[in-house]
């Protein structure tokens, strides 16, 4: 019994793994929902810990940019089709502002979709960084009260 304790004593230490808290996002209605662990944060708190790692900060500022775009390429389609509604009967009208809003609905797809893969991005390195940084060692080594297993955070 005695052995059994001792075995799984240095066999906790030998797998633990210590992590920081990494974030996790959930899509939602309204928009992604952002946990660390298991408590919820806001996308400003996001923002902030995005600041602590070069690659991550540059991909989150990328996400910004390209979310604009898509905001600015669906005012265009919404621009066009208020064009089209003020005059439905002229042909000349429907076909430009037709066009116009397929390619203006297509850029704001392709920015949404962007955005969202590099808000992604961002996250991974910067739960990646967290692994580099957070990851604990086990050594044998000397102590204060002898020789024994030493764990470093």
């Amino acid at each position: 019994m005695k052995h059994a304790f001792l075995l799984s004593f240095i066999n906790l230490f030998f797998f633990f793994q210590g992590s920081c808290q990494e974030i996790t996002v959930f899509p939602g209605f309204w928009g992604p929902k952002y946990y660390m662990d298991s408590n919820r944060i806001q996308s400003s708190d996001v923002a902030i810990l995005m600041k602590e790692n070069k690659f991550s900060n540059k991909y989150w500022h990328k996400s910004k940019v390209q979310n604009s775009l898509s905001y600015v390429a669906l005012a265009g389609q919404l621009a066009f089709t208020f064009y089209l509604l003020d005059n439905p009967y002229d042909r000349k009208k429907a076909t430009t502002s037709l066009v116009g809003n397929l390619i203006c609905g297509g850029l704001a797809i392709g920015f949404s979709f962007a955005s969202q893969n590099s808000k992604r991005k961002a996250i991974l390195y910067y739960n990646e960084n967290l692994k580099k940084k957070g990851q604990s060692s086990m050594y044998i080594g000397a102590g204060s009260d002898g020789i024994g297993a030493v764990v470093k955070f």
